[in-house]
């Protein structure tokens, strides 16, 4: 399940992805941080996995929402205001304990770019790309990553100053 969040005029516009399937799942929308986070300890603790968050703001207040699927495997979620350097420090300590990087997401408060991670339980390859790749960059990583068995499952869109700039989240597959 993919979510997007978009603002047109006056009214919040979602868009979706959805495939067939008989687990669990949750979807929870336009709230602040303390209700997400508390939902989504409440929904951990119902088997419920947090696949996919987003941030916007409605009237410069800042909203989250979130997909969860049924799991029982271990999982993560960062903090809010993550730096680059902190939101690494938190990818590689998670990773060191089984749980892998399976969405990021990027939000701008104050100025300042910051960083969300979604995690779940895993043993296989993983990759993230570089801070503030162009598309091209961007493409050349993620050929190099192909080529040693990662596949792209996650790519974030963000503003660097005037440039475009993405991250990709990788883990081992075929195909």
């Amino acid at each position: 399940m993919l979510l997007f969040a978009l603002s047109a005029s006056a009214q919040d516009l979602y868009t979706g992805v959805w495939r067939s399937g008989t687990g669990g799942y949750y979807l929870w929308s336009e709230v602040s941080w303390t209700d997400f986070n508390t939902k989504w300890s409440q929904l951990g603790g119902q088997n419920l996995r947090l696949i996919n968050i987003k941030t916007y703001t409605v009237g410069g207040v800042r909203k989250w929402s979130g997909v969860w699927q049924g799991g029982t495997d271990g999982y993560a979620l960062t903090p809010l205001h993550l730096t680059w350097s902190a939101f690494n420090t938190f990818w590689s300590n998670a990773s060191s304990q089984g749980l892998r990087l399976i969405q990021v997401e990027t939000y701008v408060d104050n100025g300042t770019t910051y960083f969300m991670g979604v995690f779940r339980a895993g043993n296989d390859g993983y990759a993230l790309t570089p801070l503030n790749l162009d598309w091209a960059a961007f493409n050349t990583f993620w050929g190099n990553a192909s080529s040693q068995g990662l596949r792209l499952i996650n790519i974030e869109s963000y503003l660097n100053g005037n440039t475009r700039c993405f991250l990709g989240v990788f883990r081992a597959g075929t195909g």
